[in-house]
């Protein structure tokens, strides 16, 4: 995949679309493979690839990285009151506006769009869970992962940073789990060791070891009479025993409360029958029982008599109560009558006030439509009076220009003079700004080409003496051409003669051997005569001195060194003079460009001068333009003669209308003054009649009769009909309580009648009386009833005393046989006590054995966990380990380190990852092509450009191998600032590396920079005519420079 095109938004730095539109054709089907983008710091070069990631990924993965962001983001939303949050929307874009980044590639178009957050949420969610296609992450190298991965102080922290970035966190968070289990369980272990040591010592008992069984047979002997103790075994504990001690005390504690309680009993069963100062005995009971009988009949006697009384007081109420109702229904039915004799004068009234009413609407009506009529005519009389006012104003306003004519002609001439002198002044100093910036453009490309020759020279690479930039080092060039050919030659002399000592040397070795032979020979036989050359000699010592003293091979080694050693210095001579010669060509070449900068800052200095100049020649040629817009606006853009007409028409034509005006004025005062006095007419009218309708409102009869219905019919209309139905209502009403009066007095003289002999006083105290006597009988019966009902359902109202005292006695018998019983059961207690004493001693050893066993299996088992887990951390440890290294493609690291050479000796890059501890650890180590057993670590030998450089080559080769979800490879690359503190050499090589990458690889590179010089360089080194590539620039904050 190769992105062709970005277009961004109002998305972070970016507003709208037109200005953040990144652009990557070249031609019609043709697309840029290396894009340089420059911008200075904070114009929104990070924003450009938070937009691409966002696009692909839907997150950014360094707002996620830093955990306090999210903690950041928040306080912000509290501090602005929960307003919107906008972290992927520009804030300050019109909330009209889309929020989007679409991302044109070779294969689909991938759109994203930012909606705006609700009040109070964020438009980002600081969640890893939101993240697509996590594989677009390998080829974003940020500066925060070049100046990061290896500066990580330990081991153990750029493990984490791996983690983080590139690793299976999932996978690392259970292999951290792993190892804290690993711990605790060894914990454990120790742990138990410990109690297996101290339960040893607690093993001892001498006592009953039948003592279970004994206390069982006494638990079983006293559950058999109630369920209520547990069985004794080897799982006992000592709060068992302590709760068979309170269940025994318990137990005891209930039987005496329960003996207690059945002697209590057996004195309530006696009393039953014999009674006592506070109960009753059967025989009084049953005396009491027929007794009340008798008083119950009297009673019922007595309360008959008194109900007539009763029934006699209430007749007589109820009769004086009917005559009073029947007094008040004559007088509603007197009071009726005359309000219906008052309606027909009611009736009359009230139509002279409706007629009233309607005479005074009529004359309202009337009295509006002459008031809007008012109203109307003075506000014609308003614009008529501004029309003449305006006129008039326009007359002067005319008349004052009229004079003025000469002095404006005069100064419409002298401004268009003014004018055109500006604008000649203004094309002069633009020519020479031209010229000047072409110089300054000249300047920068000689001194461009000055720096890179410098560039060159420390490479060994000099500029050519025909350059015209260069003519005027061509002596110094020829020279240290002359002396590089003369080294050449001085060198292939040297290596000549190095040649000839090697074999010389190796002939002087092997005619040594010659010679110690001969006179080895020479000395075992004694000879005179040379056994090399047949030559005979004075005598053998003579013979052997000329063998051992032969000068010819020493001389011939001489005259070799000599050569040798003069050519050498010849070589030195000429070295040096090879270094002086180039000192010269760099000096002059820095001086030419220090030379250069100066002039370069003296014309900028200008440049600056002619703008500002043009700058305020342009301002007063803006203020006179407006000045004359405004003086031929005064004369409405007319010639001095043309106004003059124009003038002298208009003032007539104002003058006419003003006269028009003034008439209608007049008419309009005359018909206003009419219609004020037909106004007041009215009103006088109204008035009377107002007047009128409150004196008929006022008379008697129709406030009597309106305050009847008020007060009687609140709801009703003013009708006679319903004065009519109630009176007929009355009537029959009066006709039915005169009959009820009249049956309630003969019911009284009868009921008085049969009451004659009777004192009701008297009747009630002999009741009273017998009322307390019945109560207090019945009180005590129903006391002994309640008793006896404790103890058997017998009805004692008819059972008889022999048979009630047997079933008592009977009773009285089962509650001493169950005091027996529970005497027994607290002897069977008593024991039971006893044999607990003697039990929690032989429990305590059951225990510990227990305890023993119980610690034994579980350190059995937690010595097999740990067995488990050093297995699961040995097969995870060694799949991290696996997938670190299937990550670090070595070779590959290895190649493009070695293309960039930023160390001299170590070359070599390895990575070794240690789980020899619980805490992993990543060492990125270098080493010397010939000694790969011998490591160091970078971070404390190399400097800072050589960390990033190998940071640089570690990403670059994952992303190279970079593949999408289905196994296809991610043709694009992002590099955001490359050369932090890299010298010149490192930067020649990362461009010379970079452009390997898309020329042999089919890559596509994005590479951002702050970098002015480095974006220069880089249009020379991958230029776009021999190579697919394109160099872009912000020119502000969130704006792409167009006509790149």
């Amino acid at each position: 995949m190769k992105i062709k095109k970005v277009e961004i938004q109002a998305f972070r730095a970016y507003d709208r679309v037109e200005n953040g539109t990144f652009d990557f054709k070249l031609g019609e089907e043709e697309y840029a493979d290396f894009i340089s983008l420059y911008a200075p710091n904070g114009f929104g070069k990070t924003s450009f690839y938070d937009a691409i990631e966002y696009s692909y990924t839907n997150n950014i993965d360094r707002l996620l990285k830093n955990k306090n962001n999210k903690d950041i983001a928040k306080s912000e939303k509290i501090i602005s009151n929960n307003e919107k949050q906008y972290i992927l929307r520009n804030r300050y874009s019109n909330s009209d506006l889309d929020s989007f980044v679409k991302l044109h590639t070779n294969k689909e178009d991938v759109v994203r769009n930012i909606s705006i957050p609700r009040k109070g949420s964020s438009d980002f969610k600081f969640d890893e869970k939101e993240t697509e296609n996590k594989y677009f992450r390998e080829v974003i190298l940020s500066q925060d992962w070049i100046s990061g991965f290896l500066k990580e102080e330990t081991p153990e922290e750029r493990y984490k940073t791996f983690i983080v970035y590139f690793g299976d966190q999932e996978l690392d968070k259970y292999y951290n789990t792993l190892t804290a289990l690993l711990s605790q369980n060894e914990k454990e272990i120790r742990k138990l060791n410990e109690q297996l040591k101290g339960i040893q010592l607690e093993f001892k008992y001498d006592g009953d070891k039948d003592i279970l069984s004994k206390i069982n047979d006494t638990i079983e002997l006293l559950n058999k009479k109630i369920k209520f103790f547990n069985r004794i075994d080897s799982q006992t504990s000592e709060i068992d025993i302590l709760d068979l001690t309170n269940s025994i005390t318990e137990r005891i504690s209930d039987i005496d409360f329960e003996v207690a309680r059945h002697q209590d009993l057996i004195s309530d069963l006696d009393r039953l029958i014999i009674g006592n100062e506070v109960l009753i005995g059967f025989k009084q009971f049953k005396e009491h029982s027929d007794n009340l009988k008798k008083l119950a009949e009297k009673q019922k006697e007595l309360s008959l008599i008194l109900a007539g009384f009763e029934d006699l007081k209430k007749k007589k109420n109820e009769l004086a109560s009917t005559q009073n109702l029947n007094v008040k229904l004559t007088k509603e039915k007197e009071q009726k009558e005359k309000i219906l004799r008052l309606f027909s004068k009611y009736n009359d009234t009230i139509k002279r006030i409706k007629d009233k009413d309607k005479e005074i609407k009529s004359l309202q009506s009337s009295q509006e439509t002459i008031n809007k009529e008012i109203s109307d005519q003075r506000i014609q009389i308003s614009k008529l009076e501004v029309q003449i006012s305006t006129n008039q104003n326009e007359i002067n306003h005319i008349n004052q220009i009229v004079v003025k004519l000469p002095e404006k002609e005069q100064n419409i001439l002298n401004s268009e003079n003014l004018i055109k002198q500006l604008n000649k002044e203004t094309d002069l100093k633009k020519d020479e700004l031209e010229k000047k910036s072409k110089n300054i453009d000249s300047l920068e490309i000689f001194i461009n080409d000055l720096s890179n020759a410098l560039l060159n020279i420390e490479n060994s690479i000099f500029p050519s003496e025909f350059d015209k930039n260069f003519v005027k080092y061509s002596e110094l060039l020829q020279s240290h051409d002359r002396l590089k050919k003369k080294l050449e030659e001085e060198n292939k002399s040297l290596n000549l003669v190095k040649q000839e000592a090697i074999e010389h040397d190796n002939f002087q070795t092997e005619l040594e051997n010659f010679i110690s032979k001969g006179l080895s020979i020479i000395n075992d036989k004694k000879t005179d005569i040379c056994p090399l050359c047949n030559q005979e000699y004075k005598s053998y010592a003579d013979l052997a001195d000329k063998v051992a003293n032969n000068k010819l091979l020493p001389e011939a080694s001489n005259a070799l060194l000599n050569r040798k050693n003069e050519i050498e210095k010849n070589v030195n001579d000429i070295s040096e003079n090879i270094h002086k010669t180039t000192l010269l060509i760099v000096n002059s070449i820095k001086k030419d460009i220090s030379e250069s900068e100066l002039k370069i800052q003296e014309l900028k200095t200008q440049v600056l001068n002619l703008k500002q100049s043009i700058a305020d020649v342009e301002a007063k040629v803006e203020n006179e333009s407006k000045r004359l817009a405004d003086l031929r606006s005064s004369i409405l853009n007319k010639s001095i003669k043309e106004y003059n007409e124009w003038a002298k028409e208009q003032l007539e034509k104002l003058g006419e209308e003003i006269k028009k005006y003034q008439s209608d004025l007049t008419s309009l005062k005359d018909k206003i003054k009419n219609n004020e006095e037909q106004s007041q007419i009215a009103i006088t009218k109204i008035d009377l009649s107002n007047k009128d309708i409150e004196a008929l409102k006022n008379d008697k009869v129709v406030n009597e009769v309106g305050n009847f219905f008020s007060e009687n019919y609140p709801n009703l209309d003013l009708d006679s009909k319903y004065i009519n139905e109630d009176l007929s209502s009355l009537a029959k009403t009066q006709k039915e309580y005169q009959s009820n009066f009249e049956r309630l007095r003969n019911d009284i003289e009868l009921n008085e009648k049969d009451l004659g002999s009777f004192n009701e006083d008297s009747l009630k105290q002999e009741l009273e009386g017998l009322n307390s006597n019945i109560d207090t009988i019945s009180r005590v019966t129903e006391i002994y009833k309640i008793e006896v009902k404790k103890y058997t359902d017998l009805d004692i109202n008819t059972v008889e005393e022999e048979a009630f005292n047997k079933i008592i006695n009977d009773i009285k018998k089962s509650n001493d046989d169950k005091i027996s019983d529970y005497r027994t059961e607290v002897k069977e207690l008593n024991l039971l006590s006893q044999l607990k004493e003697n039990v929690l001693p032989y429990l305590k050893f059951e225990e510990n054995k227990k305890i023993q066993s119980d610690l034994k299996t579980s350190k059995s088992l937690k010595d097999k966990i740990n067995k488990k887990l050093k297995e699961e951390i040995t097969n995870v440890s060694e799949h991290i380990e696996k997938q670190i290294k299937s990550f670090f493609y070595e070779d590959l690291i290895n190649d493009l380190y070695k293309r960039i050479d930023p160390h001299p000796d170590y070359k070599k890059v390895k990575f070794i990852p240690d789980f020899k501890d619980n805490k992993p650890k990543l060492n990125v180590c270098v080493y010397k092509e010939d000694e790969s057993d011998k490591f160091i670590i970078p971070n404390l030998y190399f400097s800072q450009a050589q960390l990033n450089i190998l940071s640089l080559c570690i990403f670059l080769a994952k992303a190279l191998n970079a593949k999408d979800d289905k196994g296809n490879s991610i043709d694009c690359i992002f590099v955001d600032d490359p050369i932090q503190s890299m010298d010149s050499i490192n930067i020649l090589s990362t461009i010379d590396l970079l452009r390997s990458i898309i020329a042999n690889q089919q890559k596509q590179i994005i590479l951002s920079t702050h970098d002015e010089n480095f974006h220069n360089l880089l249009k020379k080194k991958i230029p776009s005519n021999l190579f697919k590539s394109k160099f872009m620039e912000l020119e502000t904050f969130g704006k792409v420079k167009v006509n790149q």
